[in-house]
This record gives structure tokens, sequence and C-alpha cells, in this order.
């Protein structure tokens, strides 16, 4: 029987994790899939948890390879996939109970002409005492799927680009050269956006297909020099498919807008200020050259605020302004208890 599923794990010391991980995919109740585990160089016990408690099980291979980062490991594991379609998994996510078996119902139902499926995820935020859980994503399809132009692959570059919750034709990627390009930052949207260049058959699914933990130390929690590494992901999106994204466009500016501002903000969290002047100039100084022909529908800020803050890069990044910010967040947390 061909495998239909290639659910693909990058893992790096994921002990604490990888076991609830596999435990959620192997309980599923449609068992036509595999699990390509790529041990990206982990130090830790996730080898030995894997090899002790699911060593005789065949729908999970286990690879091992030198520590290169995730995007490598995903593109080791896409190569190794035998499924027909295939699921970028991360070592601490959790699949829903019968995830598998509603995805396969729909593909089935739309006679496999189907590229790339978007569902639901719930969205653990464990970095406080607090757990906070909420659907995303099916909030922008639906806003997207109320517009004239929703068969416009344009127009999904405002759905959250993590691959977590698509399920992607393999066939697609492999007639298409995609893979994930070695970024340090914005490898999850470079790897989505690229792909709408080639208009794929895009379907919503009202599911919410896994459950995703933000936890301390990962990407979207550290501030440091990779912030600027957005600059580079969205280059590189913009020669992809013949310069597919680099025309003059106003969903795109906004896209652009969007996800460099959300980074020029997060770069005032830099301790070192040095470091904090150096990223905050090189955000700003591209901020300040994206065409102002935005989509107001889709701008997630305030484009005059960020626009100022662009051009004053040495105040903004002064300590006194870093001073001022921290108290400011102090005095908020104090009036919240």
């Amino acid at each position: 029987m061909n495998i239909f599923f290639s659910i693909i794990i990058p893992l790096f010391n994921s002990e604490k994790y990888i076991k609830e991980t596999l435990e959620s995919i192997i309980n599923q109740k449609f068992q036509n899939f595999e699990i390509i585990v790529v041990d990206d160089g982990s130090t830790d016990s996730s080898a030995k948890i894997i090899k002790e408690f699911y060593g005789d099980n065949n729908k999970i291979k286990y690879h091992y390879k030198i520590n290169e980062g995730a995007s490598i490991a995903r593109n080791f594991g896409l190569e190794k996939a035998l499924g027909k379609y295939v699921i970028f998994f991360d070592s601490d996510d959790i699949l829903n109970p019968n995830s598998l078996s509603v995805i396969y119902k729909f593909i089935k139902s739309q006679n496999n002409n189907v590229d790339l499926i978007v569902g639901d995820y719930e969205y653990n935020n464990l970095l406080g005492q607090r757990t906070i859980k909420q659907t995303k994503s099916m909030l922008s399809a639906k806003k997207i799927l109320t517009l004239k132009e929703s068969n416009d692959p344009l127009i999904f570059i405002f759905l959250d680009p993590a691959p977590n919750f698509k399920i992607i034709k393999k066939e697609f990627l492999s007639l298409h050269n995609l893979y994930f390009q070695d970024l340090r930052l914005g490898q999850d949207l470079n790897f989505y956006i690229r792909m709408l260049s080639y208009k794929p058959k895009v379907y919503f699914l009202n599911h919410i297909i896994n459950t995703y933990n933000l936890r301390p130390g990962s990407i979207s929690t550290t501030y440091n020099s990779s912030l600027k590494d957005i600059i580079l992901s969205l280059e590189l999106i913009k020669k992809e498919n013949n310069n597919y994204f680099s025309k003059p466009d106003s969903k795109f500016n906004t896209f652009e807008f969007n996800h460099v501002s959300n980074k020029l903000l997060k770069s005032l969290k830099i301790d070192n200020s040095k470091l904090r002047f150096e990223v905050y100039s090189e955000l700003a100084n591209y901020l300040l050259n994206i065409p102002t022909n935005f989509d107001d529908r889709f701008l997630n800020t305030n484009t005059y605020l960020i626009r100022l803050m662009s051009n004053f890069p040495r105040f903004f990044t002064s300590q006194l302004f870093f001073k001022m910010r921290i108290l400011l967040v102090k005095i908020r947390s104090f009036i919240k208890i």
C-alpha cells in the first residue's frame, strides 16, 4: 500500500517533548502514514527515548545527522519522504485526535486535486504561568474567503506561514523544486510565500489540526541579530519563480511592511545597545524603502508611527528610550495586577 502522509519532524534536544508528540501521531485512527524523525545532532536523551519506546515501530524512521539547523533537517526528511502528502511538524507539536482521518476524507472529497490545505491550530503560550489557547489561522481564512479576489494566490500571503498545520502535496513541491532555505529567521515565511508564487490549489479546512507550543528559548522569543534576517528572507522570495513577487503590488507591500515592522519592534528588546542600533537601523532603512501604496484591509500596524520610528533610529535605540520602555512595561504590569 502506498503511503499517504509523511510527517517530517526535525529533532534537536527535545527529550522532554518528543514522546508526547510521537504518541499523538501513532494513536491516530487513520494509520496510512510514516513519521520521519531527523535528529539534528541532539546531545540529550532524545535518540535513546525513540529507540527505547519506538524501536520496533516500522512507521517511525529515525535518521541522525550533524547539526545544521531545522531547515536542512526538514529538507533531508523531504528527500526521504514516500508519502503523497507531507506535513512538517516541530518536535513538541501535538497532532489532535482524528486529524489525519479528517484531512484524508477532505482530500478524497476533492478527488485528490489538492496542492495545499490550510487548517487551524491551537496556540499554547507557555512563557508565563498561564496557558493561553486560541485558534488562529481560520480567522484570517474566513476573512479572505469573503473577498472578491479570493482566487488570487497573492491574497493568501496574509495567512500564518508556519507549516505545522498545512498539508502539502509532495508532487507539487518536487515539480517546482521547493525546499526550505537555510536562514536563521523567516524560513517558514520564505518557504510558504515562494510556494504561493506557483499558484497551488489551496483549500481551507475548518478543523484544528495540531497544538503549537511557544516555549522559552524558541525563535519567537529570542531577540538578537537574526531579526534582520527577515530582509534576506524577503529578498529571496522576490527572486522566486521569475521574480513573481518583485512586481509592485499593494498586497505584497503591505505584507512586507507588516513583517519588517514586527521585527523592528522586537529589535528594541535587544539588550546590547550597539547591536540594538545596528539591527534596528537596517530594518528601519528597509521599511523606509517599501512603497506606501498599502492594502489597508491587511495592515496590522500603525504605518505613521512605524515610519516615524524608522526615521529616528538613534533616539529609539538609545539607553534612555530603552529604560523608558522597560518602565512602561512595569507600570502596565502593575496596573493589571
